[in-house]
């Protein structure tokens, strides 16, 4: 995504395929990215990458063998890295201090939290960073 825009665009299908994602893996937290096919201005695949933090029910961390191979994947097939994705089991879509220290710098990147609180009505909010700080963006079907 380029940083002028302002929301965090994803495509129905892609957006069901995240939900089942996150889904599957409660309790713990699901992790991954999300990438868009050339020509598309919306997020079009979900790249799950396993978690393999030390603290999976509340923390995330990229295997970073599915990492690679995940970021190979998008090159060969001429797809974009539009953001990164996990999941708050437990908790609000909000940033957590976990977030902030995270790995997604200042970037052109959406970082999406997935919020199970309510498992029947799942809450996905995709944010921009920039500066150190979080903004929240409008979710766009497409």
């Amino acid at each position: 995504m380029r940083t002028n825009e302002t929301s965090g665009k994803i495509t129905k299908s892609a957006y069901e395929e995240l939900i089942l994602i996150c889904s599957k893996a409660l309790p713990m937290e699901a992790c991954g990215v999300l990438a868009r096919s050339e020509n598309e201005d919306a997020a079009t695949i979900i790249f799950p990458i396993k978690n393999v933090h030390n603290s999976p029910s509340n923390s995330f961390s990229f295997d970073p063998k599915e990492w690679t191979t995940a970021f190979f994947e998008m090159q060969k097939k001429g797809q974009t890295l539009v953001g990164i994705y996990h999941s708050h089991p437990h908790s609000a879509p909000f940033p957590s201090l976990r977030d902030y220290s995270g790995f997604l710098p200042s970037s052109e990147l959406t970082y999406w939290i997935v919020s199970l609180e309510n498992s029947l009505a799942p809450n996905v909010q995709p944010y921009t960073k920039s500066n150190g700080y979080f903004k929240a963006v409008s979710l766009v079907l497409t």
